[in-house]
C-alpha cells in the first residue's frame, strides 16, 4: 500500500449535492474539511432532529433523502462512479444498525485507527460514518 499521510484533510476535494439525493449533476466542489466543519457546526442540526424523531420509516426515508449528500471518494462531474473528475484519497464506511452501547464501543476503537480521518453519527443515530484514507486511485474505486 501507498504511504499516506494520516489526518491530512486540506487537500482532500470532495463533492457535495446540497438539495439532496435527487440532485445528480452540478455539485459545489469543496474541501472535506469544509463539510466537517458544516457537521461540527450544526449547519443541518434541525433536518437531523426532525429525521431522529421521525417514527414513520417511508416519511424518516424522505427526510433523509433531503439531507446534503457528498462523494466522499472525490470530485464528480455527476454522482456516479464514471463522472469522478478526481480522486481523493477518501472513502466513507457506514456502518448501521447498531445499538447505542455498539456505537459507542466501536467510537473508542475506530478513534485509535490513524487513518481514520472523521468519525461522527449516521443522521438516523444507528450507525457511524467513517471517512478514511486511502491511496487516491480513481481506477480502484
Amino acid at each position: 500500500m501507498e504511504n499516506l499521510q494520516p489526518k491530512n484533510n486540506s487537500l482532500h476535494k470532495i463533492s457535495f449535492f446540497e438539495n439532496g439525493i435527487n440532485q445528480t449533476h452540478n455539485p459545489q466542489i469543496i474541501p472535506i474539511s469544509a463539510f466537517l466543519a458544516m457537521i461540527a457546526e450544526g449547519r443541518y442540526s434541525k433536518q437531523i432532529h426532525d429525521l431522529r424523531q421521525e417514527t414513520d420509516s417511508e416519511k424518516a426515508s424522505l427526510l433523509k433523502d433531503n439531507l446534503p449528500y457528498i462523494t466522499t471518494s472525490g470530485t464528480f462531474k455527476a454522482r456516479k462512479a464514471i463522472g469522478i473528475l478526481m480522486h481523493s484519497g477518501l472513502m466513507q464506511i457506514d456502518i448501521d444498525k447498531l445499538a447505542t452501547a455498539q456505537i459507542e464501543t466501536l467510537k473508542e476503537v475506530l478513534k485509535q485507527d490513524s487513518f481514520i480521518l472523521a468519525l461522527f453519527d449516521s443522521p438516523s443515530a444507528t450507525g457511524l460514518k467513517a471517512i478514511v484514507q486511502i491511496p487516491a486511485n480513481p481506477e480502484t474505486h
